[in-house]
């Protein structure tokens, strides 16, 4: 399933901050977009909800990219598959759990969006029930 976020404009800023707004958007957005997870959100929301509500940034990029491209400073790796494998890994699930909670607002990031919709997917699938 190809995001539909690449063809919608990126929204201003919430200022100041409201978090139920923003969480109503992002899940109207996943919603009209068949997304099983709690919504879509853009870079900018993601940033917010990092920044102002307390969401746990989930890096699912290979820990070769975390190493070598960057990281954010407080997320969490968590890759979606490890490089150079391209099938998702098997533990991915256990693994999450092992860094966050079940309830925890989750801002799932990767590269271009494809792994972090592929993991939200399955988090959501697995329970847990803030993924985004």
């Amino acid at each position: 399933m190809s995001l539909p976020l690449r063809d919608v404009a990126v929204p201003a800023p919430i200022r100041p901050f409201e978090l139920q707004p923003l969480l109503r958007e992002a899940r109207r957005r996943a919603l009209a977009a068949g997304a099983p997870y709690a919504g879509l959100v853009h870079p900018r929301e993601a940033h917010d909800l990092v920044t102002y509500a307390g969401a746990v940034l989930v890096d699912v990029r290979s820990r070769a990219e975390w190493e070598l491209v960057g990281r954010v400073p407080g997320g969490v790796l968590v890759p979606w598959r490890g490089y150079p494998c391209t099938d998702p890994d098997p533990r991915f699930l256990e693994q999450l759990a092992e860094q966050v909670e079940r309830d925890d607002l989750l801002v799932f990031m990767c590269r271009s969006g494809n792994r972090s919709h592929a993991a939200a997917e399955a988090a959501a699938r697995g329970g847990f029930t803030r993924a985004l």
